[in-house]
C-alpha cells in the first residue's frame, strides 16, 4: 500500500531525533546548522512588546513638527550622478539577491540529502547537488516573475481604473462601492498570498525530494507531485502541521 503523508510523520521525526541527538556530534549539528541557514531555513518568531513601555501623558505633536527644518540642497548638475549611483545600488542589491536565491536553491538539496543520509558534507553536497538546485533556482526565478506580475496586475489595474474612470478624484460620489470595492480587494490579495504561500511550502516540502530523488527538472517534478497531492491534499496540510508539533513535544 502506497504510504500517506501522514504515515510519513511518525518515522521523520524519529529519524531526525537520532541524527540530531543520538550519537552527538557538535561538527555535525554545526554543519547542519550552517546549511540550514544557507537553504533559508531562518524564521523569526515574533516580537514582544512585555517590556517596551509606551508613555501615554506625552504631548501629542504638531503635524509640522515631524517636517525638518532645512532640506538639503541637491546641485542639479550633480543630479545624474546621484541617480547613477542610486541605479547601480539598486543592480547590485538584485544581484546579490539573485546570488543568495541560487545559495539557498542547492542548499535546500544539501539539507535534503543530509537529513536523509544522517551525514553532511558541504563541499560534496555542492559537487553533488549543483546541477539539480540549479533546476530549482529556475523554478524559483519563475515563480518569483509570475507572482509579482499577477500581484502587480491584481492591485494595480483596479487603482488604475479608479483614476482613470475619475472615481477616485470624486471619492465621495462613489464611497460605499469604494469601500466594498477595497474590503472585496483586500480579501482577494490575502486569498493569492495564502496560495502563494501553499505553492511554496509545497515546493520546498515535496517538491524538492521528488526532484532529488528521481532527478527531474522541476516542470516534471510538479507533474509527478500534483497528481500526488490532489488525491491526498488534508493529509498533506495535517503533515505539515503535525511534523512541526510532534518535533516540540518530543
Amino acid at each position: 500500500m502506497p504510504v500517506s503523508a501522514v504515515d510519513c510523520v511518525g518515522p521523520a521525526i524519529q529519524h531526525t531525533r537520532d541524527q540530531l541527538f543520538r550519537n552527538f556530534r557538535f561538527s555535525q549539528w554545526a554543519r547542519l546548522a550552517l546549511v540550514g541557514i544557507l537553504a533559508a531555513e531562518v524564521h523569526s518568531g515574533g516580537c514582544s512588546f512585555r517590556n517596551f513601555n509606551i508613555p501615554m501623558n506625552r504631548p501629542r505633536p504638531r503635524g509640522d513638527e515631524f517636517l525638518p527644518t532645512n532640506f538639503p540642497h541637491i546641485d542639479p548638475a550633480h543630479l545624474g550622478q546621484y541617480l547613477g549611483l542610486i541605479a547601480i545600488a539598486a543592480l547590485l542589491a538584485v544581484a546579490l539577491i539573485f546570488v543568495f536565491l541560487y545559495i539557498s536553491s542547492v542548499f535546500r538539496f544539501i539539507l535534503f540529502a543530509s537529513v536523509l543520509q544522517k551525514n553532511c558534507s558541504i563541499g560534496e553536497g555542492w559537487r553533488r547537488w549543483q546541477r539539480t538546485g540549479g533546476r530549482f533556482f529556475l523554478w524559483q526565478l519563475v515563480f518569483q516573475i509570475v507572482a509579482g506580475m499577477f500581484f502587480l496586475l491584481l492591485i494595480g489595474l483596479p487603482f488604475a481604473w479608479a483614476f482613470g474612470s475619475g472615481w477616485a478624484e470624486h471619492a465621495k460620489e462613489h464611497l460605499g462601492v469604494l469601500i466594498l470595492g477595497g474590503i472585496f480587494l483586500a480579501g482577494l490579495v490575502l486569498f493569492s498570498l495564502l496560495v502563494a504561500v501553499v505553492i511554496q511550502v509545497l515546493a520546498k516540502d515535496f517538491l524538492v525530494p521528488i526532484m532529488a530523488l528521481e532527478d527531474l527538472d522541476f516542470a516534471d517534478g510538479w507533474n509527478r507531485l500534483l497528481p500526488i497531492v490532489s488525491n491526498d491534499f488534508g493529509k498533506f496540510v495535517i503533515a505539515e502541521h503535525s511534523i512541526a508539533g510532534d518535533f516540540l513535544r518530543g
